[in-house]
């Protein structure tokens, strides 16, 4: 286990996403759901206010209007009839709210979902460490301080809107019961958004200190992030061999080429270059193989075993090694001293007359 003295750098991405999958580890805030959820109850209730509070007052006035001479039938059916005035309540409330906690979660988590956190640890057994973290812990002063942060400041904003709503309710007596009631719905609205508001500040403050914490839960050490890039680029001696075994290959192909090139230059130890031109089937010269040093001498030394023309041309093959790789048309400024090299061997062979 590394030492968190030496946990020093930023989490990887794929640490990041190990943690995600495997762990269940995100920046989530219940605080985030809990104000999303108040903000779209208080939200649906304003709109539907009108609707579902006119029912709820012509309910009303129609009990307290047949009170005094009710029969026992008709007292069983205002009770029917209290339904559907609740559920023009809580059917859109409770639908809205269910669809906002969805919402939020997603928005925070990014739809994961795995049981992996809640697999079963020998080391969760134990309850003093998780004692120790409930009450003793760093998170658990935050918590509690947020906590009684809220409890302060609600109640301070309850007191002020109460004693700013007072002298309303002073006048209450010279109103209606309909127009007492709208009155109190509004100081209740009026205090609900206030705390709506403080509730979408404390929830961003602890949204970040949770983001924060993650981000210092996941801090890797240097090894370990070295380790992990050993892992996506694999290890260096292994790229090494890998290298050297395709270039290894490429040699072979390109000597393989040696034999059927028309001349070889060379200059005339350290370089060595095979020219190969088909009339008809290519339109400039061709540079199938090059070769510095040992490599050079091994052109060299496949040349003269399959009879192939070498020719001492320093400047030329220079050129020709710097310029062209293999597989590539001669340089067209170069083509003039080629073409008097081909030339010469097809001479040779008699090809020409």
């Amino acid at each position: 286990m590394e030492d968190k003295a030496n946990k020093t750098e930023k989490a990887t991405p794929r640490r990041r996403a190990k943690a995600r999958e495997d762990e269940g580890k995100v920046a989530n805030s219940k605080e985030i759901i809990g104000v999303a959820l108040l903000v779209v109850v208080c939200g649906t209730m304003a709109l539907i206010m009108d609707w579902a509070g006119g029912n709820l007052v012509n309910y009303c006035r129609t009990v307290l209007g047949g009170l005094h001479h009710a029969t026992q039938q008709q007292t069983s059916g205002w009770y029917t009839d209290l339904v559907p005035v609740f559920a023009g309540f809580l059917i859109p409330v409770g639908i809205t709210g269910g669809i906002s906690v969805l919402a939020s979660g997603f928005a925070q988590t990014g739809g994961l979902f795995t049981l992996k956190p809640l697999r079963p640890k020998p080391e969760k057994l134990n309850p003093l460490p998780q004692l120790k973290q409930m009450f003793a812990s760093k998170q658990a002063v935050i918590q509690m301080l947020q906590a009684a942060g809220k409890v302060v400041v609600i109640t301070g904003l309850t007191f002020q809107i109460f004693m700013a709503e007072i002298k309303a309710m002073i006048g209450f007596s010279a109103l209606t019961p309909i127009e007492i009631l709208r009155s109190l719905a509004g100081a209740i609205f009026r205090l609900g958004w206030r705390i709506v508001l403080l509730f979408i500040v404390f929830a961003v403050i602890d949204y970040v200190v949770k983001k924060r914490k993650l981000d210092k839960d996941l801090r890797m050490s240097k090894r370990e992030v070295k380790e992990e890039n050993k892992q996506n680029e694999g290890d260096p001696e292994v790229k090494k061999r890998q290298f050297m075994r395709r270039v290894e290959m490429s040699r072979g192909r390109m000597l393989s080429e040696v034999p059927e090139a028309d001349v070889v230059l060379v200059n005339p130890t350290h370089y060595a270059v095979a020219l190969k031109y088909e009339a008809g089937m290519m339109s400039a010269p061709t540079l199938t193989a090059k070769g510095k040093d040992h490599l050079a001498a091994r052109i060299r030394k496949l040349a003269r075993a399959h009879k192939v023309p070498v020719i001492h041309n320093p400047p030329l093959t220079r050129a020709l090694f710097a310029e062209t790789e293999p597989g590539e048309e001669v340089p067209d400024r170069l083509y003039g001293l080629v073409a008097e090299v081909l030339a010469y061997v097809y001479k040779l062979r008699g090809r020409i007359q």
